[in-house]
């Protein structure tokens, strides 16, 4: 990689990107508080708080996930600030994941914001439509976007990084897509952030590994609530042994209904706090092991065993974490009137292992 690449990759952000503070971003970092501020003020016809209000309740990021009012706080936002809000609509209804999934609604939405001069709806049109099956279409669409991206626009250029990175309509090119996403990482794009610190962290191509400067780029898009950035972060925080930040992140997604986040929030929970994230604690692993994560379930017979009195509960969640009897009992030393115990509680009549004939 040359000295120019790398220079360009590791220049400061902008004083004056888009990933300013606001609302959304102090409450992704810790300020509960900010979110009945930015719904009292949606509900009284604010519409940029109505519009950030809409992307935490979308983001699956501190909060459970509520597209059907995010939809709703857009549309009445539309009448203020309809290229923000027709934006804003089109990642709603064009996300697979949502039940109001339409790939039709989504380009309506971004062609109106595009017309009135939202730049990203203008890029995530021509993106799109790069990818699609026609090639006289196809190339139509990548032209607008790399014409894009020339002028600065910070959703092309992560596009277009994205492609060059991955060599998906365009050629396999890491160098390119380096130099693309770092360029729309520093204008504050949280998406092109994530891919740039995923690269770091893995020392991509001729790129020097830098887990610091992952986790500053992590941290720039996880403050605009981006679940992916989250993820990260949270776990690179606990490979460094910083707990309490990393318990910070993974209660973050498990509020947001994130898969598995449960577990790991119930587990760092314990690890930071001991007896005083018990309770705390022992509700999420509780709440994950009762929709079926076998993982919550053994980590929270784990800590139950290491009380008497919660020993058969112990029992219970470890048997239905799946694991063979076997190791259920050797793992928690049971006696056989303990196993009755708790099978009795499971409404089960287990088969007596070998290991606790005593």
């Amino acid at each position: 990689m040359t000295a120019r690449l790398m220079a360009l990759l590791l220049l400061p952000w902008l004083a004056g990107s888009a990933a300013a503070a606001s609302g959304a971003t102090s409450f992704w970092m810790g300020n509960p508080g900010t979110l009945q501020q930015l719904t009292r003020a949606a509900h009284a016809g604010d519409a940029a708080s109505a519009i950030e209000l809409a992307q935490i309740l979308h983001s699956g990021v501190g909060v459970a996930r509520q597209d059907a009012e995010a939809l709703r706080l857009l549309r009445g936002a539309q009448k203020r600030r309809p290229g923000p809000a027709g934006y804003w609509l089109g990642v709603i209804v064009g996300d697979p994941s949502c039940a109001c999934y339409s790939l039709a609604a989504r380009d309506r939405y971004w062609r109106a914001a595009a017309l009135l001069g939202d730049s990203r709806a203008e890029a995530k049109l021509a993106e799109a439509a790069a990818y699609a099956r026609t090639p006289e279409l196809a190339a139509r669409g990548l032209n607008r976007l790399a014409s894009a991206a020339r002028r600065g626009n910070p959703t092309a250029e992560a596009a277009i990084g994205a492609m060059y990175l991955k060599g998906t309509v365009l050629p396999l090119n890491p160098a390119k897509g380096l130099s693309w996403l770092s360029s729309a990482a520093r204008k504050g794009n949280a998406a092109a952030a994530t891919q740039l610190g995923g690269a770091y962290m893995t020392g991509l191509g001729e790129l020097r590994q830098n887990e610091t400067y992952a986790a500053q780029l992590y941290r720039r898009a996880a403050r605009q609530g981006n679940a992916e950035a989250w993820w990260a972060l949270s776990w690179l925080y606990w490979k460094q042994g910083q707990r309490g930040p990393a318990q910070h992140g993974f209660c973050l997604l498990a509020q947001g209904g994130q898969d598995g986040a449960g577990t790991l929030c119930g587990a760092a929970l314990l690890a930071v706090h001991g007896e005083r994230g018990s309770l705390a604690g022992e509700a999420w692993l509780q709440r994950a092991a009762r929709q079926g994560d076998p993982r919550a379930a053994g980590t929270l017979a784990q800590v139950l065993s290491a009380r008497p009195d919660t020993r058969p509960e112990a029992f219970a969640w470890l048997w239905r974490s799946g694991q063979p009897l076997n190791a259920v009992t050797t793992a928690l030393s049971f006696s056989p009137a303990q196993i009755q115990e708790a099978a009795a509680q499971l409404r089960i009549t287990p088969p007596w292992p070998a290991a606790a004939k005593r």
